[in-house]
């Protein structure tokens, strides 16, 4: 800190507005605060130590090495029960349609209390997230990662 400026670090949960904050600091201090950078050092499980710059990505396209460092879209939602479907129940996923709750049971590696599920189809490509509405008695679509 100096005479005019205050450099903070902010340990946060998700839905922190970090502008919000400065303002209400200043607001508190009796002289206002303006935000000036803002550098996010982590998010969810992911840390700057671990990110990438663009140009090191291109240059890890250009030498066919992308595939060492880019990490599957589904390892962000592990904490989601698995559910492997195929038949109409796939067709059903394909489409976005909801599921009944019991449709699902058989597929699902690990129920718990988990309200949203990753559901992939037998060749284990990662297809959706689908979000339990217990009172309804089904799964819906939460969000699709569907690429055909």
């Amino acid at each position: 800190m100096d005479n005019k400026t205050a450099k903070i670090r902010v340990q946060c949960s998700k839905g922190t507005y970090i502008r919000t904050l400065c303002h209400d600091i200043g607001k508190k201090l009796g002289c206002g605060a303006v935000m000036t950078s803002l550098l996010r050092t982590k998010s969810g499980n992911f840390n700057l130590e671990d990110a990438y710059r663009l140009d090191e990505l291109q240059a890890l396209k250009e030498k066919g090495e992308l595939d060492k460092v880019v990490i599957p879209v589904d390892s962000i939602f592990e904490e989601y029960a698995k559910a492997v479907v195929d038949g109409e129940i796939l067709k059903k996923v394909k489409n976005g349609n909801m599921i009944y709750i019991n449709q699902m049971k058989k597929t699902l590696s690990d129920v718990g209390k988990r309200n949203r599920i990753r559901i992939y189809d037998i060749e284990g490509r990662f297809l959706a997230i689908y979000e339990k509405d217990a009172e309804k008695g089904v799964y819906s679509v939460w969000q699709m990662f569907l690429n055909e």
